[in-house]
């Protein structure tokens, strides 16, 4: 006896929306609005430079643009332009991967922790 082969799309059937919350269905944003214009602002007003090594950077790519708070811990604080630095392609996988706790006394990103740190208190609602 042969076993028939079912189609692709008869086995996967049709795709599942995302659950519901609150009655509505919760769909991730398909757009990246207001991005761009942030950006090109950030572009326009700071040197072409990475901020922590100085090294020269010509054109803005978005490995360029780097959030110092995360961006789905600090949802307010995605697209504010003091929370946006640019880096360079190493300087922000550098980043990445130690945080702000292992660059802290590293020459060259002791004034961007500084500013993480303000911004974080400023965040969480604690004083200076």
């Amino acid at each position: 006896m042969k076993k028939t082969q079912k189609s692709f799309n008869s086995t996967f059937g049709p795709p599942k929306k995302r659950m519901k919350f609150g009655g509505k269905l919760n769909y991730r944003a398909k757009t990246n609005e207001g991005w761009m214009d942030v950006a090109r602002l950030i572009w326009t007003e700071r040197l072409h430079e990475c901020e922590a090594c100085h090294v020269p950077i010509s054109d803005p790519q978005p490995i360029n643009f780097s959030h110092l708070l995360p961006r789905g811990a600090y949802r307010r604080y995605k697209r504010d332009p003091r929370n946006i630095r640019i880096k360079c392609a190493e300087c922000h996988t550098l980043w990445h991967d130690k945080g702000p706790t292992g660059l802290r006394y590293t020459w060259g990103w002791i004034v961007l922790v500084k500013l993480y740190d303000e911004l974080r208190d400023e965040a969480n609602g604690i004083a200076p």
